[in-house]
């Protein structure tokens, strides 16, 4: 508050929705009121959502940071488990009338040979069994082949995966 001859002010900082309401000036049998209405700052995005770069079947997560902390939860979060190269693409996320976008790029992993399969000798009619293992436990389209031909499951040939 001050006063500069007639003049009477009232300055009040940082003010918040919680101000709202009638402010009152009165001396002696005189009296003026005005009405302070404090409105919240648009709801804005104040930290994006960043492009990454991930392996496949890792865990992502795509967040944003809401310019308000009243609000329902100040961040947005989507997280992925499981990364699959169908999953890459743009993200959106919209708040108000502000919508902010993120690329995610999926690297597909090398699949390594972590065990080879080994030469089988029997007699027939015996069964025989070939097994090799590898570093991709989501394996996108493994193929068996006998002579170059593509097998498949029937009943003399079962393809399994362990």
């Amino acid at each position: 508050m001050s006063a500069k001859g007639q003049v009477h002010s009232l300055t009040i900082s940082n003010l918040s929705v919680e101000d709202t309401g009638t402010f009152v000036f009165s001396v002696e049998n005189l009296k003026t009121s005005a009405r302070l209405v404090v409105k919240e700052p648009p709801l804005t995005i104040f930290r994006k959502l960043e492009s990454q770069k991930v392996p496949d079947v890792s865990i992502i997560s795509l967040e944003c940071e809401l310019s308000r902390h009243n609000v329902d939860g100040c961040y947005r979060k989507l997280i992925i488990q499981q990364v699959a190269l169908e999953d890459e693409g743009t993200y959106s996320v919209q708040v108000g009338e502000f919508t902010c976008s993120a690329k995610l790029t999926v690297e597909a992993q090398s699949v390594l040979m972590l065990r080879e399969l080994r030469d089988v000798e029997v007699v027939a009619p015996d069964d025989a069994c070939f097994e090799c293992e590898v570093s991709d436990l989501v394996l996108r389209s493994p193929v068996w082949s006998l002579n170059g031909e593509p097998l498949q499951s029937g009943p003399r040939v079962r393809l399994e995966k362990m």
